[in-house]
């Protein structure tokens, strides 16, 4: 399966815990249950876990823990998780890093995706948006591309880490478009949006879950959307392939 593949036909976050053995049994849940989050707290993935764990605790009648891992690509809090008790009382947001990109990106995992977790379901697909500092100088697209284009390596962008859905994300982008940019890697979404709003790296890929109040708010400048279709809570921005650029779904 290509790169390509794993970009734009994955969900961006599935709900996973540690595989339980053969004929468990037994009235669920007990006890408490541990969600981990293998991002640092603030970003679209935590968020959206904090929102459906609040939900879910009604439902179940059990208290519901986040546990945020961040770190080397998701492989932290994967690894925690592949490693507890495998009675479904730890669960993971499992993103495009931990079911496809991560085995092809290290040499040797401490976790099998297809071993070690038992998958719940989908609960999630974000399409991320190409962004840029509201001072940037380039007002929509073409300009953006006629300036990267004029001084390649030279802009840099910001990503939630080595290997995350987002820097791949650009790692395709400029495959597509020959556009060069310097990669500046963050320790998750939360750090890596407030150094763009504040302006020290200039662009990235951010994820519509966390990024669309900043855009609502004017914090950063959105210039072009990675889903199939515009989306119905930026009906103004453009898909990347209405401006030309071809097999580039980013998720």
């Amino acid at each position: 399966m290509n790169r390509r593949h794993f970009l734009s036909a994955l969900a961006a976050s599935a709900l996973a815990a540690a595989a339980p053995p053969a004929g468990a049994q037994g009235s669920y849940p007990a006890q408490l249950i541990k969600w981990v989050v293998p991002y640092p707290a603030g970003g679209g993935t935590d968020n959206l876990a904090r929102t459906l764990a609040e939900a879910m605790r009604a439902t179940l009648g059990q208290q519901i823990i986040i546990d945020n891992r961040p770190g080397v690509a998701t492989n932290i809090g994967a690894e925690y998780v592949a490693n507890a008790k495998p009675d479904g009382y730890t669960v993971m947001s499992a993103d495009n890093g931990v079911l496809a990109f991560n085995e092809h990106l290290f040499r040797k995992l401490a976790f099998s995706p297809e071993k070690d977790f038992a998958y719940i379901g989908a609960i999630g697909r974000f399409p991320l948006v190409l962004v840029v500092h509201p001072a940037f100088p380039a007002a929509d697209f073409k300009a953006f591309m006629e300036l990267v284009r004029a001084e390649p390596g030279k802009v840099d962008y910001a990503s939630v880490g080595n290997g995350s859905p987002h820097h791949l994300a650009m790692e395709l982008f400029q495959s597509r478009t020959g556009a060069r940019l310097t990669h500046v890697p963050y320790r998750g979404a939360a750090p890596a949006m407030q150094d763009v709003m504040g302006g020290q790296v200039p662009v990235m890929f951010l994820d519509l879950a966390s990024g669309a109040p900043i855009i609502k708010a004017g914090k950063v400048r959105p210039l072009a959307i990675g889903s199939q279709t515009r989306s119905p809570l930026l009906p103004d921005v453009p898909t990347l392939a209405e401006l030309g650029v071809p097999d580039a779904e980013v998720f």
